[in-house]
């Protein structure tokens, strides 16, 4: 029941990623969800608030909607702003509320299509076309807030990257488990369980020391030095371990995935 405050990850006062202002989460919200939605979502937010102060809603309409919402984002924004619960300031977090933003949206449609013009027939249902229809199409434009499609559903260049060191070992046949690695794509590409420590495990010191003649460590400079907190050179220091490949981006930040073999 406490697992909450007991098997949490990122319960510690304290993140390797840094800080950012306390409005973060506030203002990239409409990236989140575009700007028609984004329109809507506060106007149903200031109608169920307005209403509940007019006492024509109830309390559980506002705790419902407005209490998770507001203090999903305000704790999040509070974790980003104090550097802890190893807050990285991921706007992707924002999803976790979509069912509460989606029903606050559709009440601030509702106000805008059916209560603005309660007498007018005609009006109402070309002011739903318009919202739907901008709704439904917004995605497609070329808007900072809408769908990037080359960023957001392509691979980025450390997933390509990986993808490269999953064909070399691929074209190597069978290789020896566990594999050490952190970055997160690399599970993907290598058809590995990132939960089972027999196929798996963490760049991390202990590992590394542990390391049985054939072992295989993948190292990388986004998680494994970031998060691990190894370096390269300290990997390269290591007389017992084999460098096999190194593959880096040409373009753009640079990742680099450099593969080591136990001797």
């Amino acid at each position: 029941m406490l697992w909450v405050f007991t098997k949490i990850p990122y319960a510690t006062l304290s993140s390797v990623y840094g800080s950012g202002p306390i409005t973060h989460f506030a203002e990239k919200l409409i990236y989140v969800i575009g700007v028609p939605i984004y329109v809507l979502f506060w106007s149903g937010f200031l109608t169920v608030m307005i209403k509940f102060i007019r006492k024509k809603s109830n309390a559980e309409e506002v705790m419902l909607l407005l209490f998770s919402f507001s203090a999903f984002l305000i704790a999040h924004s509070l974790f980003w702003y104090l550097g802890i619960f190893n807050s990285y300031g991921l706007i992707r977090v924002m999803v976790s509320v979509m069912p509460v933003i989606a029903i606050i949206a559709l009440t601030g449609f509702n106000f805008i299509a059916e209560d603005i013009f309660k007498t007018k027939q005609i009006a109402r249902i070309i002011i739903r076309a318009a919202l739907l229809g901008y709704v439904i199409i917004f995605p497609f434009t070329p808007n900072p807030a809408a769908v990037q499609w080359p960023a957001d559903l392509m691979l980025d260049k450390g997933q390509k990257e990986a993808q490269r060191v999953a064909n070399f070992f691929h074209g190597q046949g069978d290789f020896q488990y566990p594999i050490i690695y952190t970055h997160c794509y690399l599970s993907m590409v290598l058809n590995t369980d990132p939960f089972d420590e027999t196929k798996c495990k963490k760049v991390t010191r202990e590992n590394i020391s542990a390391m049985k003649s054939g072992d295989i460590l993948i190292w990388d400079n986004v998680f494994a030095e970031f998060e691990g907190n190894i370096k390269k050179s300290e990997i390269d220091a290591l007389p017992e371990l084999k460098k096999i490949f190194t593959y880096k981006t040409s373009e753009g930040p640079e990742i680099i995935f450099s593969g080591y073999k136990k001797k």
